[in-house]
């Protein structure tokens, strides 16, 4: 699926940073103007691997951080206290690199958390 997806928006959108795997777990950026794989990434286990690719805009540099949390979804008691126990560690992760770089960043996604939790 990414290979479709890198050719059908090639044209319009030359800049991808893709990293396909296996089942849904797959993660990428895609834009229209200049971005960059910085090869760093988050620690822990995320959905997928997470990835930090920077663009510039308005003469800044700019980290975007590409990760997706865990989700909770209809199971069993301890699988939920689990995943919301590892999406609290994922929030702290997020915080812990925001505090140690200095550009300014983006983070663009779904956290599978909503004002009510603690991450």
């Amino acid at each position: 699926m990414a290979a479709e997806i890198a050719w059908d928006l090639s044209s319009e959108y030359p800049c991808q940073v893709l990293n396909p795997q296996e089942q849904d777990f797959g993660l990428g950026a895609i834009r229209r103007l200049p971005m960059r794989a910085t090869g760093e990434t988050l620690p822990g286990d995320w959905v997928g691997q997470p990835q930090i690719p920077a663009l510039t805009f308005a003469d800044a540099n700019v980290l975007v951080v590409n990760a997706h949390p865990y989700a909770t979804g209809p199971t069993d008691l301890e699988t939920v206290r689990w995943s919301i126990r590892e999406r609290f560690r994922q929030a702290q992760t997020l915080v812990a690199f925001a505090q140690t770089h200095h550009d300014p960043l983006l983070y663009p996604g779904d956290s599978n958390t909503t004002d009510q939790n603690d991450a």
